[in-house]
């Protein structure tokens, strides 16, 4: 296998068994690398686990974490993890709670009963109340300006 394929062969079976399934290696996302925000020293670098239980996943590191290793930087993180982390630094858009969101749309179609006739009232008072107002601003201050005189 050459070192940019896209998967990895994972052996099953006990020792000497020649079983060996393909693990789909994740694709590169794309994401933002930012400064470590455990140690602040280096960016995070994005890798792909080689071997264990999560072969072919990607996962975000410091430079400085080490493995096995406490005393040095503890930054990891797997790509949800790592997408939460840039949703809450603002530099990844946060995806629309779909489940959230069907389940207000059901709540509204049940209950909420809109009154066009009623809105439209509302919208025409609004306008006569903005105007109104307006009216009154120019009154205060022609008040003003002529006291001044």
């Amino acid at each position: 296998m050459s070192a940019s394929s896209s998967s990895a062969r994972r052996r099953r079976g006990g020792p000497g068994s020649s079983f060996e399934v393909e693990v789909e290696e994740e694709p590169p996302t794309g994401l933002p690398l930012i400064k470590c925000t455990s140690c602040n020293r280096a960016i995070v670098l994005e890798l792909v686990a080689k071997r264990g239980e999560h072969k072919g996943r990607r996962f975000f590191k410091c430079p400085y974490n080490e493995l096995f290793d406490p005393t040095t930087c503890n930054f990891f993180m797997f790509r949800p993890e790592y997408e939460r982390l840039l949703q809450k630094k603002g530099m990844l858009p946060v995806e629309p709670d779909v489940e959230a969101m069907q389940m207000m749309k059901g709540r509204a179609q049940k209950s909420d009963h809109v009154n066009v006739g009623e809105l439209l009232k509302l919208g025409r008072a609004m306008v006569f109340l903005s105007a109104f107002n307006s009216v009154l601003l120019v009154a205060l201050l022609i008040t003003v300006w002529a006291k001044k005189m």
